[in-house]
């Protein structure tokens, strides 16, 4: 859906406000995910570090 958007909104068949309404969300969504990654990623070395002792 977003590359659709994105090929509609360069052709100019769709206004920027319509473009940023789809791609909203999903750009939340990656950016909690990638949140919870690097959550994820520190407690793991954290409990590599450990292990190393």
């Amino acid at each position: 859906m977003i590359i659709l958007a994105k090929k509609k909104y360069h052709k100019r068949k769709l206004d920027e406000e319509s473009f940023r309404e789809i791609v909203k969300d999903p750009q939340k969504k990656l950016i909690e995910i990638e949140t919870k990654i690097n959550q994820i990623e520190a407690r793991v070395q954290k409990l590599e570090s450990r292990e190393a002792k």
